[in-house]
């Protein structure tokens, strides 16, 4: 195995870690429980959004932008930085979208099936004495 393949293995690797682990975290908390799928997709998108940084490789947006902001000087950080923000727009996007259906699913089938509210009324047998108790069937 090359040390490119080794490479994106743990990017990999890591990035479901993190994504499992903010998944967890996020469970414990009423408040974000709301946020509970969409930053680990964030971090599973931001993590490993490719780019090519010559003509033979890729590696992770993330790691390329980092390089060519911090060590690389004389070469443009712009466009894996871009390439980030369309990724993560896309994935806000998509995620709005898909709220969007489920509450447009949800509010159909409410004027299916409308919900009932408190426990079903109970039959009461009439037939009989009018000072014997009454029996619920």
């Amino acid at each position: 195995m090359s040390s490119h393949a080794i490479a994106w293995w743990v990017a990999g690797v890591s990035c479901l870690g993190l994504a499992a682990l903010t998944f967890v975290l996020l469970r414990r908390y009423p408040l974000l429980q709301g946020l509970r799928w969409f930053v680990p997709a964030l971090v599973l998108t931001l993590g490993l959004a490719p780019y090519r940084f010559d003509e033979a490789h890729l590696a992770p947006a993330w790691v390329v932008a980092g390089f060519r902001t911090f060590f690389e000087a004389g070469m443009d950080p712009g466009p894996p930085w871009r390439l980030l923000g369309a990724a993560a727009t896309g994935l806000c996007a998509a995620y709005i979208a898909a709220l969007s259906l489920r509450g447009l699913g949800h509010a159909i089938l409410r004027r299916i099936h409308p919900r009932r509210v408190g426990a079903p009324e109970a039959q009461i047998d009439t037939e009989g004495a009018s000072d014997a108790p009454k029996r619920v069937k």
